[in-house]
């Protein structure tokens, strides 16, 4: 995999208390950035996420 951490940036949108809708955003992706990824904060932790890459889409 890439170096993610250099080319990625996370939006955050609260949506009741104590829940935030994010979207992890990544420049320059490559098709070996596809995997399973998650999110954590504090203690707690999501369900794996599925993200596959599969080419430019503009």
């Amino acid at each position: 995999m890439s170096s993610l951490a250099e080319r990625f940036n996370v939006l955050r949108y609260p949506l009741e208390e104590n829940l935030v809708e994010a979207f992890l955003i990544v420049r320059d992706s490559e098709l070996q950035d596809s995997g399973q990824y998650r999110c954590s904060a504090g203690v707690a932790e999501s369900l794996p996420a599925p993200v596959l890459i599969k080419g430019e889409w503009w």
